[in-house]
């Protein structure tokens, strides 16, 4: 049975208990860098974090080619980043920016977890960086506006928002935090407040 064909269908289907099962099979055939990555994320996706984890801890780093290293670290981020290991998450979204995503994803987990450390300036160095990346450039400009904003500039947060909005008019809550925004700046002693 052609294990890997059927994990990746699964996989897109979004089928991930089908999916962590096929990988299973694909890596008893084969057990390479690429099939053990894939069932350490189908598993993760599963909730199934320890088999995950200890699936992960059997790679071996070094076969994984460089273009596609940011992958093992952006998703063991989001492994730990799931078990609420907040610091390896942040640790592990580090190091694909390290070794060079080209996508925003990466970007966008660490950025979000650095404000919810109130470590709001580095969250908008890391989130402004992700502006000439590929990917979801609206969900970047979405987490710039509510970051500008947890900072108390409403100014930056609206301007962010707005090109959320111009790139997705759709964008879940955008237009609603707008709104928030500029009543918030209207409301006296709430301009440049941190919240």
């Amino acid at each position: 049975m052609e294990w890997k064909r059927l994990a990746k269908e699964f996989y897109d289907n979004d089928w991930p208990f089908s999916s962590a099962f096929a990988w299973e099979k694909a890596v008893e055939e084969n057990p390479t860098a690429f099939n053990l990555f894939q069932l350490a994320d189908s598993l993760r996706m599963c909730g199934n974090f320890i088999k995950s984890e200890e699936v992960f801890g059997r790679i071996e780093f070094d076969e994984i080619p460089m273009e596609h290293r940011f992958k093992y670290h952006n998703t063991k981020g989001r492994l730990f980043e799931d078990q609420g290991r907040m610091e390896e998450a942040i640790s592990e979204y580090a190091k694909s920016l390290e070794v060079g995503t080209p996508f925003t994803n990466s970007y966008v987990f660490l950025g979000t977890l650095l404000a919810q450390k109130s470590e709001f300036s580095a969250a908008i160095d890391v989130l402004n960086q992700a502006l000439d990346k590929e990917g979801d450039i609206d969900e970047v400009y979405f987490n710039l506006g509510t970051t500008y904003a947890r900072l108390g500039d409403f100014e930056k947060a609206i301007d962010a928002l707005r090109k959320c909005l111009e790139l997705d008019p759709n964008f879940p809550n955008a237009q609603e935090f707008i709104n928030d925004f500029k009543n918030l700046e209207n409301i006296q002693g709430f301009q440049g407040e941190s919240i």
